[in-house]
């Protein structure tokens, strides 16, 4: 509470004790005093607890108002800030549905990617065995070739000197076959 008001609240509150009750001891202390003063007791100490005891009953009862007052505009208060805050916590609730689900999307979309990226490099790999291969069989093709090509000429020679034909050498005639006379 500050200066009558109640923090927080958009319409001050009367504390105990505040204007309202003001004028009210006029209303009943000087009827009350009248009275016992016509009986002769007007300063007696029966005057002086009833007077007592009636300041006690009005206090605890103008604070008990005062709290009932401030109990309720707290409540309303409570109550209006729920209203305020329901399709808040609504509109969160949907956020953060949104943001799951883009969440999975996300993963979805990695795990695809991933995917296709090691599709991607397997076919690279097989591209890249398989031209490994045909350069294997054609080099094993030329070797093959190399192969038959020195050993027919090996038996050529061989052929040549069974029957006593002599070979000419490639550099000086410039053929490895005999000239035809």
């Amino acid at each position: 509470m500050h200066n009558g008001e109640c923090i927080g609240l958009a319409e001050p509150i009367s504390p105990p004790g505040g204007e309202l009750g003001k004028g009210h001891s006029a209303l009943i202390q000087k009827p009350y005093e009248s009275a016992q003063g016509a009986r002769g007791k007007r300063l007696s100490g029966e005057t002086l607890k009833g007077l007592t005891q009636f300041a006690m009953n009005y206090g605890e009862t103008k604070v008990q108002n005062f709290l009932n007052r401030y109990y309720q505009r707290q409540a309303g208060a409570i109550q209006l800030r729920q209203a305020e805050l329901g399709p808040l916590q609504s509109l969160a609730g949907v956020g953060q549905t949104a943001a799951t689900g883009q969440a999975a999307i996300a993963g979805q979309t990695g795990a695809n990617v991933g995917n296709l990226l090691q599709t991607g490099g397997e076919q690279q790999y097989q591209n890249a065995l398989a031209q490994g291969n045909i350069a294997t069989g054609m080099g094993a093709g030329i070797a093959g070739a190399s192969q038959g090509a020195m050993q027919n000429y090996l038996d050529l020679l061989a052929i040549r000197e069974k029957i006593g034909v002599t070979t000419p050498t490639p550099q000086t005639e410039g053929s490895i076959f005999p000239a035809r006379t």
